[in-house]
């Protein structure tokens, strides 16, 4: 029986929805993000259907298109992985078929990189590689008490105010890695995945703004990352949380060092899986910002992937170069070593580099 991929369009956008819903448990996909898989609108459009012979929807996988902004690089981006297929229509490659429709965009759109989330040997088979850097904290609010005052000027407001969701959305741009999203978009994004936020108000102003989900913290900015600290303390106040987890990228230095200073306990993860299409550019824009977050000897080293090709990679004067390159490499990578090389602990020079792309929608 023959299958097409389609986008995903209104006459099949309940058909679609159920079929992701049943696979993820009875999840209602519009709640879970709210902005993704409204009717009539672009970012519907941008998911793939695959339909049978009969007119049915076979298949669905999620097609999501971000613009993440990497220090002085931006990136464009697909983040998809909500992939669905029929039971009766299983055991017949139609989920790969589905990847291949999305690597068809990816190509067509001129993305730089795709990520999603979920088991690496299911993902791996459609190439994408579990990699990158992610800190995870947890604080203990008894063992921050002993430590922090001052936590009685910061109070925390709803985002609900088109100025306050204006300034809010500002500081998070800020941010060494961020999406960068329209105002309206703002809010929907921190609340997708049930998340539910806070804006943080200190003497009348606000300061920053979270999204949270029990004792997680999934989203802190802030105008000075030295208050982290204090805030997370009045939050923890404020909510009766007497412990909270807080995941953030290696490349928001100032954060790292105040999360490090504070925290009871903190792991090294890997924060996704990742397919690099554009490699020259995803490696300078992650060695640059890792440059100028943090002092890096000038040098350089050669690496001959079988995926990606031959390349120079190293920094001059905190300056991010990767160019091609013919000859001898001094690294021979085979498959996804190339991956595991440059984005996974342990490594060495300025390696790893800090590979990471928010969890927002």
């Amino acid at each position: 029986m023959p299958f097409t991929a389609v986008k995903i369009n209104d006459s099949i956008r309940g058909e679609c929805l159920g079929l992701l819903g049943d696979a993820f448990g009875g999840t209602d996909f519009t709640k879970l993000f709210l902005r993704l898989f409204n009717a009539g609108t672009p970012e519907l459009s941008r998911h793939f259907a695959l339909i049978a012979e009969d007119g049915g929807v076979a298949g669905v996988i999620s097609n999501v298109e971000l613009d993440l902004r990497a220090g002085r690089s931006r990136l464009r981006v697909s983040a998809c992985g909500n992939v669905a297929v029929k039971e009766c229509y299983r055991g017949r490659g139609l989920m790969g078929r589905l990847f291949d429709a999305v690597d068809a965009e990816l190509a067509a759109g001129d993305f730089d990189i795709s990520y999603l989330h979920g088991n690496r040997e299911r993902y791996r088979y459609f190439g994408y590689e579990k990699c990158g850097v992610e800190y995870r904290f947890e604080f203990l609010r008894p063992n921050l008490q002993k430590r922090i005052s001052g936590t009685h000027t910061y109070g925390f407001v709803p985002l609900d105010d088109p100025d306050l969701i204006k300034t809010a959305a500002g500081i998070y741009h800020s941010l060494p890695v961020h999406i960068e999203y329209t105002d309206a978009e703002f809010i929907p994004a921190l609340r997708s995945h049930n998340r539910r936020t806070a804006g943080i108000m200190s003497r009348g102003r606000l300061v920053g703004s979270l999204a949270y989900n029990g004792e997680k913290i999934e989203l802190f900015s802030c105008r000075d990352s030295a208050e982290f600290a204090a805030i997370i303390l009045a939050f923890m106040d404020y909510t009766g949380t007497e412990r909270l987890t807080f995941s953030a990228p290696e490349a928001d230095y100032a954060l790292l060092r105040q999360c490090r200073a504070y925290c009871e306990s903190f792991s090294i993860v890997n924060p996704a899986n990742f397919k690099i299409i554009n490699f020259p550019k995803v490696v300078r824009a992650f060695l640059q910002l890792r440059a100028d977050g943090t002092p890096v000897p000038d040098g350089s080293f050669t690496v001959d992937s079988d995926i990606f090709g031959k390349y120079r990679i190293g920094c001059n004067n905190s300056q991010a170069e990767v160019e091609r390159f013919t000859g001898e490499a001094d690294y021979k990578l085979n498959g996804y070593e190339v991956y595991d090389f440059l984005f996974n602990y342990p490594a060495g020079m300025f390696l790893p580099l800090p590979l990471y792309i928010p969890y927002l929608a």
